[in-house]
């Protein structure tokens, strides 16, 4: 992949599309939603969820998802990932920064 900043246009050259992105900030929380949609040769769809001082989402999501596939907790971060049919469910904690994509894989 190209040296690029911007995600979005790395991901465009890279995977051969072209990426519409929608997303909402909650400026008090420093919460995002975000949802874009990759079409051409390797077409995606995507959400993302992100906040701050939430340090319970990954207890949220085992309730919701059941025992992730593979799960990392240490000093440094915490990740999970989750593969339900025709998706892919990643999370990662940092400091008290967490958040979750959820891939469509179909």
């Amino acid at each position: 992949m190209e040296d690029d900043t911007n995600w979005k246009s790395s991901y465009e050259k890279y995977n051969h599309v072209t990426v519409d992105v929608i997303g909402w900030r909650d400026e008090q929380t420093q919460s995002a939603l975000v949802f874009w949609v990759a079409t051409g040769l390797n077409p995606a769809r995507v959400c993302s969820y992100s906040l701050t001082n939430k340090s319970n989402l990954l207890n949220d999501l085992k309730i919701e998802l059941g025992k992730p596939k593979s799960e990392d907790l240490n000093e440094v971060s915490e990740t999970a990932y989750w593969n339900p049919p025709k998706s892919e469910i990643y999370f990662t904690k940092v400091g008290s920064a967490s958040g979750f994509t959820l891939s469509d894989t179909d």
